[in-house]
């Protein structure tokens, strides 16, 4: 009858990082009729309950840790990646140097970049050349026939100009498929013709983690802000999908697996 559609609290016992939704729309977007109460920091001088800890609680429970960890979960200070990221230090990094921005750049020349998935998402990243590596644009989706990736790259390069010089596949797309006897290498032929169609070198995936490593660390670098974009449902964040690419977390041995 005119009232609110819901209404709550939202509690979490340690501080969100700073790509979490949570942290986007309490601490940044702060929208109107939400309020935020954040605990101060354990150590900090209006801690609370510490007439209750035994004593040197905080000396012993700080013992052995590295900073990432005593500022996350003893200071109570927002992380700028979730713990087990890959790649969340150097995004914040580049970003924090103004390498993740909307910025003008030449439209010919353009590669793309492709993580087919078979039972997963398949990934294109859209790139360029300049003083270094320019990451122009991002598409990602789920379940989703190899024609319709095909249609998403055609609509880019209409609505944005984008002349295409390469499109780098991984080295399984040569693999034939049991049911049709071709390869997707095939159908990029088909389509773009052989000129246009190029098999990326054949890494493990350390290596391939630690090229990525090396190009998010470069100081000409940078990531157009329209890789965060989502052009539809089933679209991701490109940027937050970096920063989510993370190893797995081991409960028994309590450790990242790498």
């Amino acid at each position: 009858q005119g009232g609110p559609s819901w209404w709550g609290i939202w509690l979490d016992t340690n501080p969100w990082h700073t790509a979490h939704w949570g942290y986007k729309l309490f601490s940044e977007a702060r929208p109107e009729g939400f309020e935020l109460f954040e605990q101060p920091g354990g150590r900090d001088v209006g801690a609370e309950n510490v007439e209750n800890l035994p004593p040197r609680y905080y000396e012993r429970l700080t013992a052995g840790k590295d900073a990432e960890w005593i500022g996350e979960y003893v200071d109570g200070r927002y992380p700028s990646s979730d713990r087990g990221s890959i790649y969340g230090e150097l995004v914040a990094a580049l970003k924090a140097r103004g390498g993740i921005l909307d910025f003008a750049h030449p439209t010919d020349g353009v590669f793309t970049s492709w993580d087919l998935g078979i039972s997963d998402s398949t990934a294109i990243w859209w790139w360029r050349l300049g003083k270094g590596v320019d990451v122009l644009d991002h598409y990602e989706a789920h379940g989703e026939a190899l024609s319709h990736f095909f249609d998403v790259i055609d609509a880019r390069g209409r609505e944005r100009g984008y002349i295409y010089r390469k499109h780098w596949l991984p080295h399984d797309a040569r693999a034939r498929t049991l049911q049709t006897g071709r390869s997707i290498e095939d159908q990029f032929v088909d389509r773009y013709t052989r000129s246009l169609v190029a098999i990326g070198p054949s890494l493990s995936l350390m290596d391939g983690i630690q090229a990525t490593r090396w190009l998010l660390e470069q100081p000409t670098t940078r990531i157009h802000a329209r890789c965060a974009e989502r052009s539809g449902p089933s679209d991701v964040d490109g940027i937050e999908a970096l920063r989510s690419y993370r190893y797995e977390y081991d409960e028994a041995a309590k450790v990242y697996t790498r």
